[in-house]
This record gives C-alpha cells, structure tokens and sequence, in this order.
C-alpha cells in the first residue's frame, strides 16, 4: 500500500497536518480490513528532501526542516506496524525529484528519512541488522519511496 504524506515548509502548519494525516490513517485502517503480516512494506512519502552539506541556510530553519522530515517518515512508518517485517531489515530509498543528486550527496539528503525509520522501529539506526540501498529516480514531483523487506538468513 502506498501512503502519500505531505510535508510542508512551515512547521507550524506541517504539525497540524501531521494530526490530520494521523486521524485519516485511522480512520482508513477502521475501514479496509487487516492483512495478514507480510514481508514486504512500500510506502511512498511526499518530501522535497535536501543535501544538508550544501545547505547556506541559517542553521535553526536546517534543524526545523530535518525534524520535520525525521517525524513525518516516522509516522508513515507507523502507520504501516500491522504490516511490517520483523527486524532485520533491507531498507530502500528511492528519492524521486526533477533531477539527480551525485551519489556522495545522496545519503546525506535521506538521513532524516532514515532516521525516522529507526525511531519507528524502535532500534539505532547503526545496528548491523539494517542495510540501507540508496537509488534515484526522475519524475515532477518530490518524493521519497520507501521499501522495507525482511532479511531471510
């Protein structure tokens, strides 16, 4: 299933929208019956993600943006519990935008994303059960798609 989450700019308004988000992800979940636990998650979150190395900006509207990423991806996350694959974890990070990052800067736009994950699942994000594989993809919007699968040993 894909859940599309919006990120503002404006923190003041982004954490309004965060509970509207939260309340209609309930509100679906009472009406689309439970799946069984799978292996596989894929969620897509709208975020307009940044390299924070280039970053000019004043250092407190940088933080403010990396919160917001960080705790939107978390309750993306979240919002998918029933259906997530138990750890450890191979996680995928599409960044979708109108154009590419080099692939030096690539991890360095998705650590808040990553970071949010982490929080969701409770454990460090330098745990040796995590595998993170970076990839880009062009399109108009920005975005980031997420896929979470289960490490089978």
């Amino acid at each position: 299933m894909k859940l599309a989450v919006w990120c503002a700019e404006n923190p003041r308004t982004a954490a309004g929208k965060i509970v509207e988000l939260q309340r209609e992800v309930e509100r679906m979940r009472k009406e689309i019956p439970d799946r069984p636990r799978g292996k596989h998650v894929d969620l897509f979150i709208q975020l307009r993600t940044s390299t924070r190395g280039n970053s000019r900006k004043h250092w407190r509207i940088d933080w403010q943006r990396t919160k917001l990423e960080r705790e939107t991806t978390r309750l993306a996350v979240l919002a998918e519990r029933k259906n997530l694959p138990p750890f450890p974890v191979r996680v995928t990070l599409t960044r979708c935008g109108p154009r590419f990052l080099d692939r030096h800067n690539l991890p360095s736009a998705l650590k808040a994303v990553i970071d949010g994950i982490a929080d969701a699942y409770g454990i460090d994000d330098g745990h040796d059960g995590w595998q993170f594989v970076f990839d880009q993809k062009l399109q108009k919007t920005h975005g980031v798609a997420i896929s979470i699968a289960q490490i089978l040993s």
